[in-house]
């Protein structure tokens, strides 16, 4: 059964990065906010364990976009 939670781990990465780069943009939709957070509670249906690694995954990837934004920002 655990396995099964590996299928939907790729699918909360790509939606999480696509709502990432759209919120970057500014036009952020509900639907970019829905879909990793269905992905992630398909994740914990399936195990714990990898809904901690997806977390740790989004803070630093939190992180990254924020560096990216902070570090970009005197160019503008």
């Amino acid at each position: 059964m655990q396995l099964i939670a590996l299928q939907w781990i790729p699918f909360y990465v790509l939606y999480l990065g696509r709502g990432l780069q759209r919120a970057r943009r500014g036009a952020l939709t509900r639907a970019d906010l829905l879909k990793p957070g269905l992905f992630l509670i398909l994740v914990g249906l399936c195990d714990w364990y990898y809904v901690l690694y997806c977390l740790l995954f989004t803070v630093l990837a939190l992180l990254a976009a924020w560096f990216a934004v902070a570090c970009a920002w005197p160019a503008r």
